[in-house]
């Protein structure tokens, strides 16, 4: 997740872009649907203004991807992988880690696991803020 944060996500051969204008969250959203084949989360956050949208490998897995950047440069990256992609325990939904550095939040809706990936100058309680507002779409 975080090299796909971090990464040039534009050159990544296996990347498919979607035609809904950047701008509108809930087209962005029903179309990386279609791309992925279930349900992925609107991201409207305030205050951020989304660079792209697509879908992309995650590890094996295609992920809709979209990335976004604040007003002062900050960036962020959610994902969305598919539920199988991961082993959890029954009743787990929520969880929140660092690695090397970024702050890492989501959660488990239907067949789909959906993460803020955050730049490294973010605290684990920003990126659970925005999982939290993530959630409540």
């Amino acid at each position: 997740m975080i090299a796909t944060h971090e990464g040039d996500y534009s050159k990544d051969p296996s990347r498919q872009t979607i035609a809904a204008p950047l701008n509108n969250p809930q087209a962005v959203a029903q179309d990386l649907g279609k791309l992925v084949g279930r349900e992925v989360p609107t991201v409207n956050f305030q205050g951020w203004t989304v660079d792209s949208a697509g879908v992309c490998k995650v590890g094996d897995v295609r992920a809709a991807h979209w990335h976004l950047r604040n007003n002062n440069g900050k960036q962020i990256s959610v994902l969305s992988i598919p539920a199988t992609a991961i082993k959890s325990e029954e009743g787990y939904s929520d969880y929140e880690f660092t690695v090397d550095g970024h702050a890492i939040a989501g959660f488990l809706r239907k067949d789909g696991v959906n993460c803020v990936v955050c730049d490294p100058s973010f605290s684990q309680q920003d990126a659970v803020d925005l999982r939290e507002q993530l959630k409540r779409t």
